[in-house]
């Protein structure tokens, strides 16, 4: 699938810099990407023996009313902005050094301080600049906000946050030039006027999004790849497609099977960070190995992603079950509101501003996988594969459940303080 990458035009005057601005500059090289993007898929198949099949994959921006009226339906997952660093040795500066780059929520500091430096005295707006205190707090749960984080040497690092954070409130040049931005009130505001608590909301939907998908599903081996033989069909209640005739309880096409149909999430991201590590191509200095052998275990440089999102609906049909599931959020604004970081103090986790925090790892595994039909034939049962592990922390929604094709929910259900973590080894059998 192609990206597409198009230029943004620069709203800022251009004013010279002295030798003071120039000093608080250095270290900062790196690629800045600004993206938008949607994209679609016809069909995913996967062969075995026989078929495992998506149908129809879109992601784009959210098709929720309130977002198709803001952006005109034109359907793009946009305001992104990618910056892509490679690490050096911390000697390149004290203020910004190198090898302490943008992780997180740290970004929302920054914002914080742009208000502040535009004369904003808001009282949170300073707790949350790290000014009232010497150590930036989210005012809204006393929470740590994160810091930038410390790499090692040749840790490469992509880091998303926003193209411009205040689009959902008119912009930036609403609030610095014109001071017409707005205030979460129905009113107007500027940079010194806006209070954080109508900042975080703006900031927090800065980004919306939206993933569907039609079908997911089984086919035979004599599937003929790119038919698009998954069924669906219109549920009567929702008006949504489904991939279950319920209405007349007939298949014609017996040799596939929909376990899933009907997948539409809306929602908001916050950051993404992607760190690639550089602790070079060994295998077991994290003594993982469980043979014991040197040079084995998992591999000694990992890929780590961290991601934070809020989904506001998600449906979905479980045909497979006759469940269907719709009003579903997913986000962290109930009980413990913190994310899976530490903070810099090590005194708790920091805010995860009310969106789900996750975490992954992927790394190679070496002779780490135990077969037992290579064990009966061989000296050597340890085979290779991939690590994947996981780490959530969320709460749940469930507006309504229902079966078939009746609409009738039974009642809805509220998860508070989900914490997930599993870790995967896959390999080839």
């Amino acid at each position: 699938m192609g990206i597409s990458l198009l230029s943004v035009p620069v709203m800022a005057e251009l004013t010279l810099l002295d030798d003071g601005n120039l000093s608080r500059v250095t270290g900062m090289a790196g690629l800045t990407i600004d993206l938008e993007t949607k994209r679609s898929m016809g069909e995913f198949a996967y062969q075995d023996g026989g078929y495992f099949l998506f149908k129809n994959i879109t992601f784009g921006g959210s098709d929720s009313p309130e977002e198709l009226a803001f952006s005109g339906g034109h359907g793009y997952y946009d305001n992104r902005r990618m910056n892509i660093d490679i690490a050096g040795d911390g000697s390149s500066g004290t203020l910004n050094s190198d090898n302490v780059l943008a992780f997180g929520f740290s970004d929302h500091i920054d914002l914080a301080q742009v208000h502040v430096a535009n004369g904003n005295t808001d009282v949170d707006m300073l707790l949350a600049a790290g000014i009232s205190t010497g150590i930036a707090v989210d005012p809204l749960n006393g929470l740590l906000i994160d810091t930038k984080r410390t790499l090692g040497d040749g840790d490469l690092l992509m880091h998303r946050t926003y193209t411009d954070a205040w689009q959902k409130g008119g912009g930036y040049n609403a609030y610095a030039n014109t001071g017409l931005g707005d205030d979460g009130g129905g009113g107007t505001a500027s940079l010194e006027t806006l209070s954080y608590a109508a900042l975080s909301d703006i900031v927090h939907r800065a980004v919306d999004f939206n993933i569907s998908i039609d079908a997911l599903g089984v086919a035979a081996s004599d599937y003929e790849v790119g038919s698009g033989g998954l069924e669906i069909y219109l549920n009567a209640q929702t008006g949504e497609f489904n991939g279950t005739d319920h209405i007349n309880g007939l298949d014609p096409t017996a040799d596939t099977t929909v376990l899933i149909s009907g997948l539409n999430i809306n929602g908001y991201s916050g950051s993404l960070d992607i760190l690639v590590e550089n602790n070079g191509n060994g295998f077991g200095a994290d003594g993982s190995s469980p043979t014991g052998v040197a040079g084995a275990g998992n591999a000694d440089s990992k890929i780590i992603g961290e991601i934070y999102f809020d989904v506001t609906d998600l449906d979905v049909y479980y045909d497979i079950a006759g469940l269907q599931y719709t009003d579903i959020q997913m986000h962290n604004r109930r009980g413990d509101l913190s994310g899976l970081s530490r903070n810099s103090l090590d005194t708790g986790n920091t805010s995860s501003f009310g969106m789900v925090h996750a975490r992954r790892e992927i790394y190679a595994v070496k002779d780490t996988v135990l077969d037992m039909r290579r064990a009966a034939i061989l000296a050597d049962p340890w085979v290779d594969g991939m690590g994947y592990d996981t780490q959530a922390k969320l709460d749940l929604d469930i507006g309504a459940l229902s079966f078939g094709d009746t609409g009738e929910s039974i009642g809805e259900i509220y998860i508070t303080d989900i914490t997930y973590e599993g870790n995967w080894v896959i390999s080839a059998h």
